[in-house]
């Protein structure tokens, strides 16, 4: 209040009762403070009942009841879109996982391979040739199995041509075949936990094709009675919707679906055994699709063993580690807020004097100050120019906001919310005062990390492969031929395709020279290390000059073991006219050095001591 606004609440009495208002604000907002730190800790005590509700009977036995399955999946999704602890965390899994792409390599099949090792022919049974035989063109014609990609495949190779078809399919590619597909995959199980596929089985090419169900759909996984571990029925509720382009909006279609579906390792002859003990109406069993679920953290629920997002033990933690971050924001704008410390020299009354004053004009909310600009300010202006003297001196406030002990509390929770999806927190850009050496040495975490979810992708779609040559082929045959199958991933660190590209090339130097399978099988996954585009469209034409280059070695050995079988017809006369003298060895075009060594004399000296005379 301006001092005549004083003046007539103390006349009036009204001072005292603004005296006591201003105080029960004070404890009001005392009060407050203290409902907001209780309503805090009373949250946190909900979220652990949460997490193990003693009074709840039903669900005692499970480690993590999730109630509200529906509402924790959005919970995460939406915490990995929007914290970027948690994003970065994923992208990381996905990136060194994956890389720029995963191979699908296929060995050579048994009935292929020659048995025992190839004949060595004896240069004495080599025939005697006039001329040398036509070497090969460089465009020679191979057959299928050499031009393949795989460099094993032929007309009768049906296993590639499956997994060919089946990789290939527009709908599976979609889904699970290509790239792209496998980056959305392992995004989907990292951050859900889980991920349910719908298989359509057909006898003919592709024989399976991928689509997929939500999660949410699926509430209840049925198993063999007498095995908990096999899992048979997946109970999936839905609510069939249409659109409605007149209100642009989709709209239920009748009543909510109830459906069973089987799961994919299930067969016909299997069935009659792992159904005993379960009853399900047959108009309520799927006959178009099986189930193949994928999951990681896998934990016992009342609705079957789940999965569980990788994101769900930092979730907490990141959450704390944003709310640490807005208080450093919120203090830093305090910070910014500067404030002024006006110094005077002088009693009292020099001080008192300077009152209400700046610059040398009043300032408040006096009537006099009504239309000056300057009254108005409560600190200097921008670009100001005010008049000091060694009585009075002008200086701001500065506040230290604690942001090197607030660097150590951050790296704490950065190191808990970090452990929960196994990254470190340099991997969140933490750099800290690590030295090449300490870092290196924290790689290795990380490495085995990663070679897991790498080992974790393989299985998978080894598994979906068998899957498919189960229903293409047989049961017999599936198990045979999927230990042809591999993949080749791309190393997780970048100086790994030095080292990985150097123990091919000992591998094909020293282990297995010569050997065309393991040389072609070396050159795929260099090329998949190194990031190689379209490796499949390069390596018939690497494979064909391969084949080229190991005729021509091998018409080159014959003719010299030849050479050498066959003695000189006519051996040129010695010194004394006898036909047994020495082959004179052709020096034409050779350098002089050359020359006097074929001819019995000593190489000429250059260059060193003169010899006396």
């Amino acid at each position: 209040m301006n001092p005549v606004q004083e003046a007539v609440a103390k006349v009036v009495g009204l001072d005292e009762v603004i005296d006591n208002f201003e105080s029960e604000q004070l404890r009001i907002a005392d009060v407050l403070e203290h409902i907001i730190s209780d309503n805090v800790m009373l949250q946190r005590q909900i979220e652990d009942l949460d997490y193990l509700n003693l009074f709840d009977m039903n669900e005692i036995s499970e480690v993590l009841p999730l109630r509200d399955r529906k509402r924790t999946l959005t919970r995460l999704r939406r915490l990995r879109h929007d914290n970027p602890l948690a994003k970065q965390a994923v992208k990381l899994i996905i990136r060194f996982t994956l890389g720029k792409g995963v191979q699908w390599v296929l060995s050579r099949s048994p009935e292929d391979v020659p048995e025992g090792d190839p004949e060595i022919p004896d240069p004495q049974d080599a025939p005697k040739q006039t001329q040398s035989p036509p070497l090969p063109t460089r465009f020679v014609q191979l057959p299928r199995r050499a031009r393949a990609p795989e460099a094993i495949v032929g007309d009768t190779d049906l296993i590639h041509d499956i997994i060919e078809e089946f990789w290939s399919d527009t709908d599976n590619k979609l889904s699970f075949t290509s790239h792209k597909a496998m980056k959305l995959l392992l995004d989907d199980v990292v951050t859900d936990g889980e991920k349910f596929l719908a298989c359509f089985e057909d006898g003919s090419s592709p024989y399976l094709k991928i689509s997929e169900i939500p999660i949410e759909e699926i509430n209840g996984i049925i198993y063999d009675m007498n095995n908990k571990l096999r899992p048979v029925y997946y109970r999936r509720q839905f609510q069939p919707l249409t659109y409605d382009g007149e209100s642009e909006m989709l709209r239920p279609k009748g009543s909510p679906i109830v459906r069973y579906y089987l799961d994919y390792r299930i067969t016909e002859e299997m069935l009659p055994e792992v159904t005993k003990g379960i009853k399900i109406p047959k108009g309520k069993i799927e006959k178009g699709a099986k189930i193949f679920h994928i999951m990681v953290n896998e934990i016992p629920t009342k609705e079957g063993r789940r999965g569980l997002s990788e994101l769900y033990a930092s979730r907490e933690w990141f959450r704390v580690f944003r709310e640490f971050m807005e208080g450093r924001v919120a203090i830093n704008a305090a910070a910014q807020v500067i404030s002024y410390v006006r110094k005077i020299k002088g009693g009292p009354t020099s001080v008192a004097s300077f009152g209400g004053k700046f610059g040398g004009l009043d300032v408040g909310d006096s009537a006099a100050n009504q239309g000056n600009e300057i009254g108005k300010l409560t600190k200097p202006v921008k670009g100001a120019i005010y008049d000091t003297n060694p009585s009075v001196d002008l200086d701001w406030l500065k506040t230290d906001t604690g942001a090197v002990n607030a660097k150590e509390d951050a790296r704490m929770l950065l190191m808990s919310a970090g452990a929960g999806v196994g990254t470190m927190i340099h991997y969140f850009g933490e750099g800290g005062d690590a030295n090449l050496a300490t870092a290196q040495s924290m790689e290795l975490p990380m490495v085995k990390s990663y070679e897991d979810w790498q080992q974790f992708i393989e299985d998978l779609y080894t598994e979906m492969l068998f899957y498919v040559l189960r229903v293409a082929t047989d049961e017999e045959q599936a198990k045979d031929e999927i230990e042809r199958v591999g993949f080749n991933f791309p190393p997780i660190i970048s100086q790994d395709v030095v080292k990985y590209t150097t123990s091919w090339s000992q591998i094909v130097r020293d282990i297995a020279p010569n050997n065309m399978a393991v040389k072609r099988q070396a050159i795929q996954s260099v090329l998949t290390v190194m990031g190689v585009p379209n490796i499949d469209g390069i390596m018939p034409e690497i494979e064909a000059e391969m084949e080229r280059a190991e005729a021509l070695r091998i018409h080159q050995a014959e003719q010299m073991a030849a050479a050498l079988a066959q003695a000189p017809q006519n051996p040129p006369p010695d010194g004394n006219g006898n036909g047994n003298g020495a082959t004179k060895i052709p020096t034409s075009g050779e350098s002089s050095d050359f020359k006097r060594i074929a001819s019995g004399s000593p190489p000429q000296v250059r260059g060193g001591p003169k010899s006396a005379p």
